[in-house]
């Protein structure tokens, strides 16, 4: 057979730090999407002045595209790019986004 180490053994970690690291971001990213959609049909009902139908089609729509676009980017770094630099580069650019937002928002209220 193959020359693999037994993974099930628990007397080593078998480079198990990468999992907590995945673990975490995932965590944040439900914490973020949860937040979001707490939020939104409140902020589209009372600052953009929508009806609660329409409220409730765009955070349908929202809720759609942002489950739409976890497939689209699995399918991408399965079939294209390496499934590790894809969450190097994926987690360094949420990140990033995260920070320029907090920049902004920094910016207007110290306006």
């Amino acid at each position: 057979m193959y020359n693999c180490p037994n993974m099930s053994r628990r007397d080593h970690s078998y480079n198990w730090k990468g999992c907590f690291v995945i673990f975490a971001c995932e965590v944040g990213e439900r914490v973020a999407y949860y937040a979001v959609s707490s939020t939104l049909t409140v902020y589209l009902t009372t600052v953009l002045q929508e009806t609660v139908a329409e409220a409730a089609r765009n955070y349908n729509n929202w809720a759609g595209t942002t489950f739409l676009t976890s497939f689209i980017g699995a399918f991408i770094a399965d079939a294209f790019l390496d499934r590790c630099w894809t969450i190097v580069w994926s987690m360094i650019t949420t990140f990033l986004r995260l920070l320029f937002k907090v920049r902004k928002y920094r910016c207007v209220a110290e306006d």
